[in-house]
């Protein structure tokens, strides 16, 4: 039998689900993409001290919230409970209790919410590739709208989610409004010995993914680290790359790419070992623009 307390909520979806919407798959960090606008620096922001929203399913299009001009500001990464001098609550820890009354998967009834606001410019060239919208960490919860209109949400406060807003923006001013739940069904699995610090707390950024650009890497090694390879994915390639690039062999090697035609070519020359790896036997260093974070 559902509870009155479920029948109010129920329409959240009660789901573990990291995401929904139009998330990209997870990739490497690269450094190296062809285009990166940062949107780190001064928002507008809404606090809310319980969701004026509850009866919403996040994991489906529903109405962006509104901020008005007369919205309070905040920085871009930053807690909000480390803010505001306490008018957007307090920093929260927890070891062995957690913050709220258990009733995985729904959310408490106390959930406090942020709503972020932000313009940005689209630059020139892009609106023909693919435009993604990084976040590198939100807690817990970010539901994202481009434009006024619904893009996805995320859950996974410590991990990255990328956005595709490509048919959503426009040369020229664009809009970006994200709801953030400090509590979401994600908290469930992410409590442990810590602090609970909501809001988006690591860097935002738009990333231009134009084709024939890599989209991915992986670097492969036996158990013994004696021969390894790196393998790149093109963006715009139907397979990964083959041959892999050999970084055991001290010597460079050809890898097919694929050119913003969407055509495969030959003859780039894949970068020297020693400018991915340099180790000891046993021990790998991965490379700064494959770290993940």
């Amino acid at each position: 039998m559902t509870s009155e307390r479920h029948a109010d909520v129920i329409s959240i979806l009660p789901s573990y689900a990291p995401g929904a919407g139009a998330l990209l798959p997870p990739r490497a960090h690269l450094a190296d993409d062809p285009g990166v606008l940062s949107l780190d620096g001064t928002w507008s922001f809404v606090y809310h001290r319980t969701d004026p929203t509850h009866w919403a399913n996040v994991e489906e299009p529903w109405d962006e919230p509104a901020v008005g001009d007369d919205a309070d500001t905040i920085d871009v990464p930053s807690h909000w409970v480390l803010r505001g001098d306490g008018r957007y609550g307090r920093p929260a820890y927890t070891n062995v209790d957690f913050p709220f009354p258990v009733d995985p998967p729904y959310p408490p009834e106390a959930n406090p919410v942020g709503d972020y606001h932000r313009t940005f410019e689209l630059p020139d060239g892009w609106e023909d590739d693919l435009v993604a919208l990084r976040f590198d960490g939100v807690e817990s919860q970010a539901s994202v709208w481009v434009n006024g209109a619904w893009v996805g949400m995320a859950r996974g406060s410590r991990l990255a989610h990328e956005c595709d807003i490509t048919g959503r923006v426009h040369p020229g001013e664009n809009t970006i409004t994200v709801r953030v739940h400090q509590f979401s069904p994600g908290s469930y699995l992410e409590d442990q010995d810590q602090w609970w610090l909501p809001g988006i707390f690591r860097s935002v950024s738009l990333r231009r993914l134009a084709p024939g650009s890599i989209e991915d890497l992986w670097i492969d090694t036996d158990y013994e680290a004696r021969g390894r390879a790196m393998r790149p994915s093109r963006r715009g390639c139907s397979a990964p790359t083959r041959p892999p690039w050999s970084v055991a062999s001290q010597s460079t090697a050809s890898a097919p790419v694929c050119s913003p035609s969407r055509k495969a070519t030959t003859g780039a020359t894949a970068p020297t070992a020693s400018r991915w790896e340099t180790c000891a036997r046993g021990t790998r260093r991965t490379p700064p623009s494959t770290r993940r974070t």
